[in-house]
């Protein structure tokens, strides 16, 4: 009995806690990157005007070559304009994934966030120009979309590159600690999943947009 009673009286042993995942960070992060993008967007009309004031003549140039390469109106040219958007969309990715399996911490994300939405915001502004008020509403409501949901898968990507990053920053310098959380290996082979599913969904993504492109320009020629 004696027995029985010690037994029965034993405390168990504590069962370990489930480490759970933080999605109110990676919401976080990624609004961070949305607005740092925006910003960029609004930087993009400073540079704007100095390209008008003729003091960036380099630049002006550079603005031309693409305005001219979205002027797709043959199958070759709309080869090209593809390739083009696929090329400069999965750069940035790359980019985004080098930065977050770097030790460099989460400045240099937001930083090439900022830069990209000034790139976007200079093509788009070069785009709209000129443009009548039906002409701009519907170059508005084919080309803005595509643009919208690329921005918005490479924000969440770049959430996901600036927490491994994060980890990676704290380790490297000693303050990451050895218990909880997702490993570093982990982390960084779950980034390179999805860096290769992001490449997945934008060839038909840039596909859809090139698309949407040149029906604009058919209907503003035939308009």
């Amino acid at each position: 009995m004696k027995e029985a009673e010690q037994t029965s009286h034993t405390p168990e042993p504590p069962q370990k806690e489930i480490p759970r995942r933080k999605r109110f960070r990676a919401s976080r992060d990624c609004i961070l990157l949305a607005a740092a993008y925006l910003f960029g967007t609004l930087m993009a009309g400073i540079l704007q005007a100095l390209c008008d004031a003729e003091e960036m003549e380099t630049l002006a140039y550079y603005l031309s070559c693409w305005r001219s390469a979205f002027a797709a109106s043959s199958t070759p040219q709309a080869v090209g304009l593809f390739g083009t958007e696929l090329a400069v969309v999965l750069g940035a990715a790359a980019v985004f994934l080098l930065l977050g399996l770097s030790a460099v911490g989460p400045l240099p994300i937001f930083l090439f966030a900022m830069l990209y939405g000034t790139g976007s915001g200079l093509l788009s502004a070069q785009l709209l120009i000129g443009l009548g008020g039906k002409q701009l509403v519907l170059f508005l409501l084919t080309a803005s979309l595509p643009t919208a949901l690329a921005a918005g898968a490479l924000c969440l990507f770049g959430a996901s590159a600036l927490q491994v990053s994060s980890r990676i920053h704290a380790f490297s310098f000693g303050r990451g600690g050895k218990g909880g959380g997702i490993p570093h290996t982990a982390g960084a082979q779950l980034l390179v999943g999805q860096f290769a599913l992001l490449t997945v969904c934008l060839c038909p993504l840039c596909g859809a947009a090139t698309g949407l492109v040149c029906l604009a320009n058919r209907l503003m020629q035939a308009g």
